[in-house]
């Protein structure tokens, strides 16, 4: 179902910052198709791109050589977006910006540039600079950019659940911007957590009617769709971790996996933290540490984990999970799955899965 001459892909976004514990050299290349480096920043200061280690970028694109998988310099992310807004906004910023990402790809030799702006018109982290141009200006930015690379030269983004927004909410009609990504990564994950009222799944297929955070993976890649972006540059973004929950109530009868958050003090958990913690066994799912009980909800297509004990509640994903997203990608014309991010996998089960 996809379209001749795009085969689906599988992303991963290796982080500069964990490459102690998930090195470049224990790469799985051959279940990439794509990876993208997180992260280049660049600030108000002189707005070039930085990268905090120069010799990770060097490393990765040299050892992806031998293989078929493409290296892109992810920018931004969460916290290295404030200052988009301005410079999507500014002709000379623009050119600065441009050149620095031009630099970027001839001197590493890498294949793309992937902008992980969050977000066009929508504040992400508290204090993001944001206008209701910005759309508008990252469309010329974005025609600039593609004017300036080497040709055949990526350009993909990291994009939120709906549309990118206007003045007045997301844009009705985002068609424009298909001629300048090679696609976009949906960032379909983060839909319920720790900021929540109460539990629910991280990333669901679907989502439960009046249960937890109306939104998942189909209600998304549908909007998008119905906004004029083709299926077949869209790609699904699946999580590697989950989110550990206190509760009041006994989720051990239950079936659904909706229930009042009362403590919300956890961290986020990666998927090989709750076998290395022997909460989850490796390579059996359903076989779990005394006390936990796993869950698979149905409607959202998602586990999760119940302690009795200590009331805990964790939602996450695992391989069914992630197997199943990926064929609803596969099977309904879409470009592929994207994951955040490789080193909260275990032994390559989840990657297997996409």
């Amino acid at each position: 179902t996809l379209v001749a001459g795009s085969s689906p892909v599988v992303v991963g976004y290796w982080s500069d910052w964990t490459a102690d514990k998930y090195p470049v050299s224990s790469i799985p290349w051959s279940k990439l198709t794509h990876i993208n480096y997180a992260f280049g920043l660049f600030t108000n200061q002189d707005w070039k791109i930085k990268i905090d280690n120069p010799e990770n970028l060097k490393e990765l694109a040299l050892r992806s050589k031998p293989t078929d998988t493409k290296i892109l310099i992810s920018i931004g992310g969460w916290t290295g977006s404030k200052y988009f807004s301005p410079m999507v906004a500014s002709a000379s910023y623009r050119a600065i910006f441009i050149k620095s990402a031009v630099d970027l790809v001839t001197n590493y030799k890498i294949d793309g540039i992937d902008l992980d702006w969050e977000y066009p018109g929508r504040e992400g982290e508290a204090g993001n600079l944001v206008s209701p141009k910005d759309s508008a200006n990252y469309l010329i930015f974005l025609k600039e950019l593609k004017a300036a690379l080497p040709k055949g030269t990526l350009i993909t983004a990291a994009a939120y659940v709906k549309p990118f927004d206007g003045p007045n909410g997301p844009l009705k009609d985002v068609s424009a911007f298909a001629q300048y990504f090679d696609f976009i990564n949906i960032m379909s994950y983060d839909l319920n957590g720790p900021w929540s009222r109460e539990t629910g799944p991280v990333g669901g297929l679907d989502y439960q009617p009046g249960k937890g955070v109306q939104l998942s993976i189909k209600q998304s890649v549908s909007d998008w769709n119905q906004a004029g972006f083709p299926k077949s540059k869209m790609v699904i973004g699946v999580p590697f971790y989950g989110y550990q929950l206190g509760v009041s109530a006994d989720m051990s009868k239950s079936d659904s996996q909706y229930a009042p958050i009362t403590n919300k003090n956890f961290p986020s958990i990666p998927y090989n933290a709750l076998i290395r913690m022997n909460i989850l066994t490796p390579s059996n799912q359903a076989n779990t540490a005394k006390g936990w009980i796993r869950k698979f909800d149905s409607i959202t297509k998602t586990p999760w984990l119940f302690n009795k004990n200590t009331k805990t509640f964790i939602a996450y994903d695992d391989p069914t999970s992630i197997a199943l997203k990926a064929e609803f990608s596969r099977c309904n014309g879409y470009r592929g799955v994207m994951a955040w991010a490789l080193d909260n996998d275990y032994n390559s089960e989840l990657l297997t899965a996409m």
